[in-house]
Formats: C-alpha cells, structure tokens, sequence
C-alpha cells in the first residue's frame, strides 16, 4: 500500500489533533479521516473478530459502561487501539483505491500504534500532538459534545453519582497517565505541544513545516509569498533589511551597525555561501527580510544567524513563514542533531522561535552595552 499522500496524527486528548486534520484537508483540499473514523465500519464488524470494538455497539446498559474500574476500563481501551488498527488501515487502503481520490492528500487523526506508523511510514508522514495528562483529565466533561455529556448524564443517575465521578476520573488518570505522555513524547516522530496562545492558522502552519507541504500562500498573510536566493538582490540589501528590522530602537543601529555591515560584505562577497546558507523572504516580488545559519557545526548543530524582517510586516505572520523555511531546508542535513540560536528577552524573537518548535535550554545575564534587549536566551531543536 502506497502511503506517500497519507499524513498521520497521533497523541493525547484535548491537543487538537481532529481540528488540525480537519483544517489541513480544507486548505490543501485534501480529505480528512477524523477522531473515530473507524466508526463508519462499526454496523458490519463481527463481535466474535472485533469483540471490544462492538462492546459498546451491542452494550445493553451503558450503566455497565461506566461501572468498570480502572484496571478493566484501561485494558478494554488498550485492546480497542489495537482492533481500531486493523479497520482504519482497510479504511485508508480501500480509501487510496478509489480513482477521485488519486492526488490527493489524506489527513488522518488515528488509533494506529507508534511502532506500526515506524513500519509502513516515516517521520516526514506522521506528527504527534501533546497535552499535558491532567488537561484531559480535568477538562473532560467541559466539552459540549454528546457522548461526553451523555455518559456525565449516566453518572448523575447512579446511586452514589460523586463515587461515579471520582471512578471515572481515575480511569482517565490512568488512561492519560504521564508514562503514556512520555511514550509519545519520545516516539521518534516530530512533536508540536498543546499551546492556549497558538492560533488554528499557526498550528497548521508548523504542521505542514514538519510534513514538507508548506505552500506559498499562508491563511495569515496576504500576497504572494517566495524565497529566493540572496544572490537575486544588490549588495546592501541585507544591511537596508538590518536597519530597518531594528529600526524599533535607534541604539541597535549604534551598537551593530558594523556587525550589519560586515555580515552584508561577506555573503555578496561570497555568493555561494549566501545561497547555500541564507534566504531571502519577497512578498509580491519585495525583499521584506531574510534569514541566515552557519553550518560549519554539524552534525553536531547549525546555529541560526541573522534573522530579520522589515518593520512595516511585522506582526502578519512572515516572520514565522520565512523561519520555518529554513528550519526545512535546515533539517534536511542528514545525520543533524541539533538546530540552535540565541536571542534576547526583551525582544519579540523569544516568543517566535518558541511557535516553531524551540525550547530553551540555557541563559545568561546580558551585561553589555546592550542589556535593554534583555538577558541572553538560548533555544534548542533537538532532531
């Protein structure tokens, strides 16, 4: 079976796995396979081959449901993965045979097993997404959809409905328990964790990063975005972009303007370099910013350099675009470890890098001429 237009979505509850398929197939007009897909199978699926997959489907008493421990409760739902495997496979297999299909891309929220996604695909085909174990504990009977309300109604009739309550709480702490987080926190597939700031656009947006589908419109900017070559524009084009990046505060142009100059004369003094180690972001045919990283590290790291743009499209989402384009074309070094780069805390960078992936790893009192731009931070990439 030829997975290569299939793109999987595992993890927790309540870390937007359904939203993110859903929101990727509408922009790249693919299809979405979402939370509990397999149910379309359900009415046909024989008890005696599928027997906790139909458990619910010819339960009686949903009382029942609800009136198993913890240790039932988790061993149904572990064997319920294991079934929900083999029919949404068949689904997505009879799915790709089907001719109005072909060139399409599918997006999948699945129940298929980490080391079973390892064998039929890879890391650039499967995303896993994270939130925090108590979060689906605590904020599970908040959600208005039906089953959750409907099996909160069933508890409310039981004769003691806090004993319920609390039963039901300890099978989802189980459920949900931190050495389950852990396992998929280091699956070896990319993750992007739950984050209450990060808009839906956002999120779509470091996802197709990681699945190498970036496409050149965003849902958060406007006009035609491309990345081209540093070669492509006169010598002083990464200066101009300096000033006026840092134009916030006249002291950054005192303090760096020699720094911003000599990095303009050795990338348009050595061409190749900048080609190979820097881009340049153009919105409607306007250089608007650029990015650039040193690789003489790997593969231990490549650090990221200058990484700036213009004053007036700060704020709309190119930034982030123009980061993620080459934290792409970054990760494509094979054998890489790492992926670094150090800004300050009073700056808007710290916040931008943290969106993409990063992680802070160190810091450091900024005691110099610039210490109005906060302490030094340092962030990570670990691949």
């Amino acid at each position: 079976m030829d997975l290569s237009s299939v793109y999987f979505v595992i993890g927790t509850a309540y870390a937007g796995k359904s939203t993110l398929v859903k929101n990727l197939a509408k922009k790249h007009h693919g299809i979405a396979l979402e939370e509990n897909y397999h149910n379309a199978k359900l009415p046909e699926l024989d008890s005696r081959e599928f027997p906790n997959l139909t458990y619910t489907r010819d339960l009686e008493d949903w009382h029942e449901f609800i009136r198993r421990t913890p240790d039932e409760y988790f061993t149904w739902i572990r064997n319920v993965q294991k079934e929900c495997e083999t029919v949404e496979l068949q689904i997505i297999e009879e799915l790709l045979q089907k001719p109005e299909v072909h060139g399409k891309k599918i997006f999948v929220d699945t129940n298929i097993c980490i080391e079973t996604l390892h064998r039929i695909s890879d890391t650039g085909h499967v995303l896993v997404m994270l939130s925090e174990p108590e979060i689906s504990v605590r904020r599970f009977f908040e959600r208005p959809d039906k089953e959750k309300q409907f099996l909160y109604q069933l508890m409310m009739e039981e004769p003691d409905p806090q004993a319920s309550l609390d039963n039901y709480r300890k099978i989802l702490t189980q459920i949900n328990s931190q050495e389950a987080y852990d396992e998929l926190m280091h699956s070896g597939f990319r993750v992007l964790l739950r984050d209450e700031e990060r808009t839906q656009g956002e999120t779509v947006l470091l996802a197709e990063e990681i699945f190498g589908i970036a496409k050149e419109m965003s849902p958060c900017v406007s006009g035609m975005i491309e990345f081209r070559k540093i070669s492509d524009f006169p010598k002083g084009t990464l200066y101009d972009i300096l000033i006026d990046a840092y134009s916030f505060d006249e002291r950054n142009r005192q303090i760096w303007d020699k720094n911003w100059k000599e990095t303009d004369d050795f990338f348009y003094s050595h061409p190749e370099i900048a080609d190979e180690y820097g881009l340049v972001t153009c919105l409607d045919g306007e250089a608007i910013g650029f990015v650039t990283w040193d690789p003489r590290h790997r593969p231990d790291y490549v650090e990221i350099g200058h990484n700036g743009i213009r004053g007036k499209y700060k704020g709309r989402g190119y930034g982030r675009l123009q980061l993620l384009e080459a934290l792409r074309r970054i990760r494509e070094y094979e054998g890489l470890k790492r992926i670094i780069v150090c800004t300050n805390s009073n700056l808007i960078a710290p916040k931008n890098y943290e969106s993409v992936g990063f992680t802070l790893y160190d810091s450091k009192m900024n005691e110099t001429e610039s210490a109005y731009t906060g302490n030094y931070l340092y962030y990570e990439i670990i691949l």
